[in-house]
């Protein structure tokens, strides 16, 4: 039976069922990029599974096409963001 599991927030959402816990970034106007409140929500989900018997595996997935990997820092030396998409 699945559990639906707030995160406190729309841009993270989160299930269990059968001891998987599914963690799906959902983001997918912004390719899934990182918010706070996503980075926050992931972070708590991710320690209360770490300490939950119930929970066996965790799987981390997106909303939408892809995911959009970009780096903040200055100086990265012109590396350009890298479009991660599930069609290759």
């Amino acid at each position: 039976m699945t559990r639906k599991i707030d995160t406190g927030t729309s841009d993270l959402l989160a299930e269990l069922d059968e001891g998987v816990m599914t963690l799906t970034l959902n983001r997918p106007e912004a390719r899934n990029a990182m918010s706070e409140a996503m980075n926050h929500a992931l972070a708590q989900q991710l320690a209360w599974a770490e300490l939950e018997p119930s929970v066996k595996c965790v799987v981390l997935t997106g909303a939408g096409k892809g995911f959009l990997c970009r780096r903040r820092r200055q100086g990265n030396g012109g590396a350009r963001p890298r479009l991660l998409s599930r069609d290759g």
